[in-house]
Parts: C-alpha cells; sequence; structure tokens
C-alpha cells in the first residue's frame, strides 16, 4: 500500500514518474498471472493499449516472454525505455504473428510493437499464451468486437487479463472523478468545456459505461471466469460476489479469464 500511494502521487509529475508507476503495476499484475499460469516457461504476450509501456517493459524481463504491444498511438517515451532492453537482441520475430500487413513500429526477439487497433487487429488467431488489457476496455467504443478479438487471438486454454474501474466506482471517472457521477450529458459538457477535447469517440467523456455486469455478459460463451479480484485491496474481495455492491466497492477490478 506504502508503494502504491508513493508511485500514484508522483505520477503526473512527468512521463518518466508515470513510466514508473506503471512498471509497478506490471509487478502486481505479473504476480497476478503467477498464481494461475507457468512464467518460466516460454510465452508469447499481447498487451493491448501499452500507453506509456511500463506493463510491456516489465513482461519482457520474464523468462523466455516475447511481448508484443497492440496501440493505436505509440510512445515516444515507451519505444526509448523498450530499446535500452532489447537493444542488444535480434529482430525477426513478430513476422510470424501477423496475418496481414501491419503498421511494425519497433521489432526485436523480446518486444514488438504494432501501431493499430484492437477490434481490428493485424496478428493471427491463436498465437498467445497471454492477453493483457489493462485500463483499456472502457475507452473502446465496440467493446464487443475487442473481446472477440482477444478471444480469436489467444491459444487454447490461454489467459485473458481483463482489468478496469468500474464507472460506478469512486474512480470510475477517470481524472474528472467524482464528476461521472452527474446526471445526463452533464459530465460530457464539463470535459470538454475544460479539458477541451472535440472528437467523435469521447462519449462520457473519454470513457464508455463499463461495468462489472456489463463486462460478464459480453464475455459469455467466450471465457470462463477464473476469478475477479480487486487490485491491490484484496480484503475487498468478498464484496465483490455482491450485486451493486461490487460496481462501487473498488477502484479497479481484475478478471482473468480463459478461453473456452
Amino acid at each position: 500500500m506504502k508503494q502504491f500511494l508513493h508511485y500514484a502521487l508522483k505520477r503526473k509529475r512527468s512521463g518518466e514518474d508515470y513510466f514508473e508507476f506503471q512498471r509497478f503495476q506490471g509487478q502486481l499484475i505479473i504476480d497476478r498471472l503467477k498464481q494461475y499460469a507457468n512464467l518460466n516457461k516460454p510465452l508469447t504476450i499481447l498487451d493491448v493499449g501499452s500507453g506509456i509501456g511500463g506493463y510491456v517493459y516489465e513482461l519482457a524481463q520474464l523468462k523466455d516472454a516475447f511481448v508484443i504491444s497492440l496501440d493505436k498511438n505509440p510512445l515516444p517515451i515507451a519505444l526509448q525505455r523498450y530499446r535500452q532492453i532489447s537493444k542488444k537482441t535480434k529482430k525477426g520475430k513478430l513476422h510470424a504473428f501477423l496475418k496481414e500487413n501491419a503498421t511494425t513500429v519497433f521489432d526485436s526477439s523480446r518486444i514488438a510493437v504494432i501501431e493499430g487497433d484492437i477490434t481490428q487487429s493485424p496478428l493471427r488467431d491463436e498465437s498467445f499464451d497471454i492477453i493483457i488489457a489493462s485500463g483499456v476496455i472502457e475507452h473502446v467504443e465496440n467493446q464487443s468486437k475487442m473481446i472477440k478479438e482477444c478471444h480469436r487471438m489467444l491459444k487454447k486454454d490461454g489467459l485473458f487479463y481483463l482489468s478496469f474501474p468500474p464507472y460506478y466506482s469512486p474512480k470510475g471517472g477517470h481524472s474528472i472523478s467524482p464528476l461521472h457521477y452527474l446526471p445526463g450529458k452533464i459530465p460530457f459538457w464539463l470535459y470538454k468545456k475544460f479539458h477541451m477535447k472535440n472528437h467523435e469517440s469521447f462519449v462520457y467523456y473519454g470513457l464508455i459505461k463499463t461495468t462489472i455486469g456489463s463486462v460478464k455478459e459480453q464475455i459469455k460463451g467466450l471465457f470462463d471466469i477464473v476469478d475477479i479480484t480487486p487490485r491491490l485491496f484484496n480484503f475487498l474481495k468478498p464484496f465483490l460476489a455482491i450485486p451493486i455492491v461490487n460496481e462501487v466497492i473498488s477502484h479497479h477490478v481484475e478478471f482473468m479469464l480463459k478461453k473456452n
């Protein structure tokens, strides 16, 4: 808890601080994955919407892991950090995972980066042992398509780590919480007014109302739920089994899913 607060309070000071915050959370994700998968064998891992790159950086340091980042807008600070741990490796792994022409931004034997949309992924069927989508789904308008694409790309019995802040939780509004509790279009108006955003995908000021219930509904028939846990605050886990309460109790929930 002390470490989390340390990184969280500093995260907005600079890109480097946010990168370190993501690295810390990346280690939390790895600790969670260790409960359900053998991370000491060769693994192919997809990280969706990698942002500043802290998750990819940590995942790529697992033994024998090859990590692909799929992001609409790969950030320079992320690419710079990837090069730091990939500069002595050979290139050429990525082509085996591509089903069609794709915009390749970075390619090494440890990390590769593709510029692209998760709802129209250029990656092959059943390519990955693990797929990570942390804090992404709430920004995707066609969530059903995203989930189906992840199902398609995941190997049989592969793990899908899906996490997000439930919309009605205290942090469900991201940077303008708690204004997201206001009714109607008021939050959207406030967001546009004070953040100067004007883009067709900005529904609910950049967020799609994503709840534990809505995600459960969309994964039906595609994934089995292995576990649902709160990020960091494990003592809250019993409350995630209680309808309505589960939507407000945790700032961030983690779904561990297995392809069926």
